[in-house]
């Protein structure tokens, strides 16, 4: 098994935070930094 099969990753603290690190992470994905939170 490798190491990243192995690493967990905790739960978010709340909804805010997973949507800031999603927000993130589809920045860096998609390579545009004008990615924002859509709310509904």
């Amino acid at each position: 098994m490798s190491a990243l099969a192995a690493t967990q990753i905790p739960k978010p603290a709340n909804e805010q935070d997973f949507e800031r690190a999603c927000v993130a992470l589809w920045c860096d994905l998609l390579g545009d930094p004008n990615v924002q939170l859509n709310a509904l």
